[in-house]
């Protein structure tokens, strides 16, 4: 495969890793907020509510993010690239890991 191919490759899986993270950022935020009002609990109705926000809006931005580097590396933008770099990095630090090994350590208890 040619360096061109690559480069479209990289970003068609870029943009569609976006798409799915801007879905589940949705999702949890809808998930979290409206699982505090069947709760019922009042603590339940404003706690869930702002940790879905934070959590599903941080998956929102860095996917956001991830999702216009893919289209401007597919339109061979060179901004794209060094964003793409940072979004990168930002998804080493991604959470699903910690939330793992916090399950596990907790199913131990």
């Amino acid at each position: 495969m040619t360096m061109e191919k690559h480069i479209t490759l990289v970003s068609i899986i870029q943009i569609t890793l976006s798409i799915v993270g801007i879905l589940i950022g949705l999702f949890l935020l809808l998930l979290l907020s409206s699982l505090g009002i069947f709760v019922g609990e009042e603590e339940a109705v404003i706690i869930l509510p702002i940790i879905g926000a934070v959590i599903g809006g941080l998956f929102i931005m860095t996917s956001g993010a991830g999702l216009i580097g893919g289209i401007g590396l597919y339109k061979r933008k060179s901004w794209a690239r060094i964003l793409l770099f940072i979004v990168s990095a930002l998804d080493l630090l991604n959470p699903n890991f910690s939330l793992e090994k916090f399950a596990l350590r907790a199913a131990k208890l």
